[in-house]
């Protein structure tokens, strides 16, 4: 959490806090790309946006700025407690379609984040719905042949499951979020979002889903820059103000630069924290055992600590960053790192070791400085986790390493979980007993 009060004062350095909404007269002028209507009440806080006095609209501008950094701290981005209704500041749930408006009273007792909605792990990690949210993601590319797909058909689309699934409905934040984080990699800012702000109908669909489509942008977009200030302002400018016709589209959108801000911030915070461990580590009065020992619980420590915002955010792009801040840190082993990198993902994903193993291997990870490398090393990690929760069971280990899509990785998957069980229990070769459960990897195992 402590990385919100920097968040909050880039929010205040902007200036933003003080930009009022536009009136009537102003947004019919030529330059609005997007109509202004005065008859959409805002259901949070129950007013209309030409009529906010500027005391209201300063206030609302910072209370966007604050739940959207306070989402990013507790969440980042998504969250929540399982099957539970949750509201935003005032209680009430948001369910906002292109179409329709519904609004159902909260719990007061809820013990879920009055951020976003609940996550449904059920739900969200069902093969259904893996398979829906890949073909989303896969569409949100334009076909140039015969013009389908593209970010507007895609929202479109998921406009529809909103209307039609009730359990879409309800973890659509979560989904749409993820779509918005894959239109960013694919297309960036502009390309994102260029088919929406053209019209009002269009545009209206960046706000369906209480806008998480647009926070994935956002959030992601300025997660990775060097000056979050600046890149919020130019987005301010050229998205924000254009979503003044759409109910809260403005506000949401200012949201979204909250999530983005602390994201950025803990990002660099994780960096810098890294950096000073390791460096206390390879302090003068330390031998070189020492360090590297050191090191090592530096790494474990950092991911078994550290929170992702839940299972379903463990993709390709969590791969890489996780393995990009192995190569970019200055310890003496880096592998150390990646070879904890999946206990953070099997934290959020409870023993599912073949996806830990898929989640290492996916992305661009193999691009960076000695990323083969870092890859392999994380494989290894799984294998090290399987034995760690299935000590009496190697069994289990040979099945999870089978399932890489090499021979070097099977093997290095299994020799990490044999070199676990002799830093477990002590023992010096692995018990016959144990490799006995094993028939691949049998005779490995009592050579080692």
């Amino acid at each position: 959490l402590l990385p919100a009060p920097d968040a909050i004062e880039h929010c205040i350095s902007m200036e933003m806090c003080a930009i009022s909404p536009p009136s009537a007269e102003d947004a019919d002028s030529d330059d609005e790309e997007v109509s202004f209507h005065d008859d959409e009440e805002d259901v949070a806080f129950q007013r209309k946006q030409d009529t906010a006095p500027p005391q209201q609209t300063t206030a609302i501008a910072v209370v966007a700025f604050l739940i959207g950094t306070a989402c990013g701290a507790f969440g980042r981005g998504v969250g929540g407690g399982p099957n539970s209704s949750v509201g935003n500041s005032l209680g009430v749930v948001n369910h906002i379609n292109a179409n329709t408006t519904t609004t159902q009273a909260s719990s007061p007792s809820s013990s879920s984040s009055a951020c976003i909605e609940a996550i449904d792990d059920a739900y969200l990690e069902s093969s259904q719905t893996k398979a829906l949210v890949t073909s989303l993601i896969e569409k949100l590319t334009p076909n140039d042949e015969d013009g389908s797909g593209g970010p507007l058909s895609v929202l479109t689309e998921t406009s529809e499951l909103m209307n039609d699934d009730n359990a879409f409905l309800d973890n659509c934040h979560h989904i749409t979020h993820r779509l918005g984080r894959a239109a960013y990699r694919s297309m960036g800012v502009e390309g994102a979002v260029a088919d929406f702000l053209g019209n009002t109908e269009s545009a209206n669909l960046l706000r369906i889903c209480n806008g998480a489509f647009l926070h994935g942008i956002i959030e992601t977009h300025l997660k990775e820059v060097e000056d979050p200030v600046a890149a919020a302002i130019e987005l301010d400018n050229a998205v924000c103000s254009k979503l003044r016709g759409v109910p809260e589209g403005t506000w949401e959108c200012r949201h979204g630069i909250g999530h983005g801000f602390v994201q950025n911030i803990r990002d660099r915070n994780d960096r810098q924290t890294i950096d000073d461990a390791i460096a206390t580590c390879q302090k003068e009065p330390f031998d070189v055992a020492m360090r590297r020992a050191c090191e090592n619980g530096v790494w474990m420590d950092f991911f078994v600590s550290s929170r992702f915002e839940g299972a379903f955010s463990f993709d390709a792009a969590s791969a890489m960053s996780s393995l990009a801040l192995c190569a970019k840190s200055a310890a003496t082993i880096v592998n150390d790192c990646a070879l904890y990198s999946p206990t953070e993902y099997l934290l959020h994903r409870p023993r599912d070791y073949e996806g830990a193993l898929r989640w290492c291997l996916e992305g661009d990870a193999g691009t960076l400085n000695r990323g083969a490398s870092l890859q392999m090393s994380c494989v290894g990690g799984v294998g090290m986790q399987t034995a760690k929760e299935n000590l009496r069971d190697y069994s289990k280990l040979e099945q999870v390493c089978l399932t890489a899509p090499t021979s070097a990785y099977q093997k290095k998957c299994a020799s990490l979980g044999f070199v676990y069980r002799s830093f477990s229990t002590g023992e010096s070769h692995m018990p016959p007993e144990t490799c006995h459960q094993m028939d691949h990897f049998q005779e490995d195992c009592l050579n080692h």
